[in-house]
């Protein structure tokens, strides 16, 4: 099966892939001189000059040109130009995601989850061996309470569970209303 020809950046792509695709601009032909090159700017900065297909302009940023970008919002434009004349013809925003093949263990997972697992080993350890208080020529040390400890590994099982749940509440209910008069 072949990957469908995009006709413009897309919303997002991950770090370490390769991007391409067509643009056509009646105006800006390259039969009539005029060059494409595309921006990205954000955390790291990268550009692309297009080659040319018939009338079409091919945007390519190559998998190493996108593997330096860091992960997070960038800007891209796209300007074509001619001689002396610079033009934008387009612009918007990506999302550059992060590389899952060269992820280690934890670079996917997100901070709720990994802070839940510490709060969790910090819970199952804490009800026997952990100090309140400790003062040593001047220096102190005290740790969550379990009362804390508890409200804090509540509130990331909560934001854990909305964010698995795509932001909802609870499931949706169906609920079917039957009969055509109210009996009181």
């Amino acid at each position: 099966m072949t990957a469908p020809v995009l006709i413009e950046m897309p919303p997002s792509f991950a770090s370490g892939e390769t991007v391409t695709y067509e643009r056509l601009f009646s105006d800006y032909s390259p039969a009539d001189g005029w060059s494409l090159t595309a921006y990205l700017a954000g955390a790291s900065v990268e550009s692309a000059t297009a080659t040319v297909s018939g009338n079409k302009f091919i945007v390519t940023f190559a998998a190493t040109d996108t593997a330096p970008l860091t992960a997070g919002n960038y800007q891209w434009e796209e300007r074509v130009s001619k001689t002396t004349t610079v033009i934008v013809v387009a612009r918007g925003r990506v999302e550059v995601l992060p590389n899952i093949a060269a992820a280690v263990t934890g670079d996917m997972q997100a901070w709720a989850e990994a802070t839940l697992a510490a709060v969790e080993a910090r819970l199952k350890g804490n009800a026997s061996t952990d100090v309140l208080r400790y003062q040593i020529a001047g220096r102190s040390l005290e740790h969550y309470s379990l009362d804390e400890l508890m409200r804090f590994r509540n509130q990331l099982r909560s934001e854990i569970r909305s964010v698995r749940a795509g932001g909802r509440f609870s499931t949706p209910v169906l609920i079917k209303f039957t009969g055509t008069r109210f009996d009181a």
